[in-house]
């Protein structure tokens, strides 16, 4: 649809005449006349009854007209918003690890949507490694991620410390070291625990042949409340799992223990008001926990 011509259009009703509508619009008012025989052969019907005194609508010239307030009015928003250094989208794609979607995701999502009843949001659960790919290649609009950024095009924004602890089966009374020798139960390549896990196996000196991969969160710790192995994992999502009363936490070292969580976004969503909110207040509620 021709928005030029609808516009004409719509000056023409809403002024009552051609010649109105050619001074209003600085047009040959032969031109006008001319553009919208142009709009009803188009349409295959008369939109306009023309009478000496001027013109009015015919029924199908009323259907068009309220469609053509619609349209030029959104026409006139979307370039606003593009002209506008900051702007706003319906929708905000965050990813984030499933041990951040069962802990204190929520209650982020639930804070947010109070401010934001309009907007829909959509979470994808999956790595670190994983997240920073789908921010990269604009899948998502936010990544929650254990690590520091390496990447020039994202920006990073410190979201809290985890406790990382070692989790195995109650009843499995041994010490780290045992442990560590024993079965162990990871995510895929690309997580970050996976990660602490094996830089303690080589400053330990064990080998790490004993790797069993999973895909969910909710499957190792029942794999793990079952006697199946261990794993590392933050003890907030070890606290937050049904199963809690039949797994035990191990201390891990003190160089091992600690992991920090960012929250990350392409540098070029800074003027995405629908984004930068969402991080606004990731801020403000550090600044209180402070």
């Amino acid at each position: 649809m021709d928005l030029i011509l609808l516009k004409y259009f719509h000056v023409v009703a809403r002024e009552g005449s051609f010649m109105a509508a050619a001074q209003k619009l600085g047009y040959a008012q032969s031109n006008l006349s001319t553009r919208i025989r142009q709009l009803e052969e188009s349409y295959g019907t008369e939109l306009f009854i023309r009478g000496r005194s001027g013109v009015t609508l015919t029924d199908k010239g009323r259907i068009l007209y309220d469609y053509a307030e619609k349209l030029l009015s959104l026409s006139l928003e979307a370039e606003g918003a593009l002209k506008e250094n900051s702007y706003s989208t319906g929708q905000l794609t965050i990813t984030a690890m499933e041990s951040a979607a069962i802990t204190f995701l929520p209650a982020l999502l639930a804070e947010y949507h109070r401010d934001n009843p309009n907007i829909s949001v959509c979470v994808k659960t999956g790595t670190s490694d994983a997240g920073v790919c789908r921010l990269l290649e604009n899948e998502v609009d936010l990544a929650f991620v254990v690590g520091r950024n390496d990447h020039d095009g994202l920006c990073a924004v410190p979201v809290k410390k985890e406790k990382l602890v070692l989790v195995t089966a109650v009843g499995e009374d041994i010490g780290l070291q045992s442990l560590l020798g024993k079965q162990l139960l990871v995510f895929p390549q690309g997580c970050a625990y996976r990660r602490v896990l094996e830089r303690m196996l080589t400053d330990k000196g064990i080998a790490a042949t004993h790797l069993l991969e999973f895909t969910s969160l909710g499957a190792i710790l029942a794999s793990v409340s079952a006697g199946l192995g261990s794993a590392v994992f933050p003890e907030s999502a070890i606290q937050a799992f049904e199963a809690g009363s039949s797994l035990r936490t191990v201390e891990l070292p003190e160089e091992y223990r600690y992991a920090e969580m960012f929250l990350l976004y392409r540098s070029q969503s800074a003027g995405n008001k629908t984004v930068t909110d969402f991080i606004q207040m990731i801020r403000n509620q550090k600044e209180e926990r402070s």
